[in-house]
């Protein structure tokens, strides 16, 4: 039997030897802005609404400036990355005895990743995750990666192919959709046909963003020895022209950059392709259009290709 007095004790002293559970979990603040993507040697900038409190910010062994915003009802901070420092990876936020982190990822290093249940972020091993691209895209390489593209017209046979679900309700993961599921097919050696997603047109990406995206996701493939890259869409109905125009110049300048091949697919723009009554159009090709879509993949899909979505 415990003597009174101990007992007295152990009471008086339990909550100095228990943490409590919510100062256990990690709470991340209240985004305002979570970028998706950045630039190697550029910054990246976080920023949360000011009522969650007073956050502290480091990266790696740096403590960061929080700023306030004008209106007083938020809080930013900007991280610039320089280098490939695997100990620089994580941004992380303190708050009394709360934690929470941000993974930056970079091209070959996104096994863990995934997308999240608003398909607006990605996560890495449930972590908040942003993608860090280095900077290739200098006018040297746009002009080389042009007459490269030029000069290689011809199909390449390809042995997996990364296109959004078919049936998907028309909101669509697009392109971070694509990033994640990328991260689990073993492309080493193989070659990629990268069908882009219609649904990026529906999103309101900036186009400075998409296109880092989508070079990420080539770069990515690349670091993982993957033979070729073929690059191709987005598509969607000649209606959806102003918003999908746009992203497909994207996809061109990172073809270029990027010395892709790339695949036309302007024909289905038709409209007939995406019909599904006669006025009615939906986000999705419709049989005859997945059939047209089909015919033109057929040179650059190998008899085994799988298909990834």
């Amino acid at each position: 039997m415990i003597p009174r007095a101990l007992a007295l004790a152990l009471l008086l002293l339990a909550p100095l030897l228990t943490v409590p559970a919510a100062a256990s979990e990690a709470i991340a603040p209240h985004w305002d802005h979570l970028p998706a993507i950045g630039y190697q040697g550029e910054d990246l900038v976080f920023s949360w609404r000011a009522e969650d409190g007073s956050w502290s910010v480091a990266h790696g062994a740096d403590r960061l400036d929080v700023q306030s915003g004008d209106d007083g009802r938020s809080r930013s901070v900007a991280v610039r990355i320089e280098d490939a420092d695997s100990a620089r990876d994580d941004v992380v936020f303190t708050r009394a005895a709360q934690s929470a982190r941000v993974r930056l990822i970079r091209p070959g290093g996104g096994r863990q990743l995934a997308i999240d249940a608003d398909c607006r972020h990605l996560l890495s091993a449930g972590t908040p995750a942003v993608l860090v691209l280095p900077r290739i895209e200098s006018e040297a390489d746009r002009r080389w990666g042009l007459l490269a593209a030029l000069s290689t017209s011809e199909s390449v046979t390809c042995e997996v192919v990364l296109r959004e679900p078919a049936e998907d309700n028309g909101s669509g993961s697009g392109i971070l959709g694509l990033i994640a599921t990328a991260q689990s097919v073993d492309v080493a050696k193989r070659s990629v046909l990268i069908l882009a997603a219609g649904s990026d047109g529906r999103v309101g990406w900036t186009h400075r963003a998409y296109r880092q995206c989508v070079a990420w996701l080539v770069a990515d493939l690349e670091c993982r020895a993957a033979a070729h890259v073929v690059l191709a869409g987005p598509i969607g109905p000649r209606a959806d022209y102003a918003n999908l125009a746009p992203l497909q110049r994207q996809v061109i300048d990172v073809a270029n950059a990027y010395h892709c091949r790339l695949l036309d697919l302007s024909s289905m723009a038709d409209d007939a392709h995406w019909q599904l009554a006669p006025g009615i159009l939906g986000p999705r090709l419709n049989p005859s259009g997945e059939a047209a879509l089909a015919a033109l993949l057929r040179p650059w899909r190998s008899r085994a290709a799988s298909t990834r979505e």
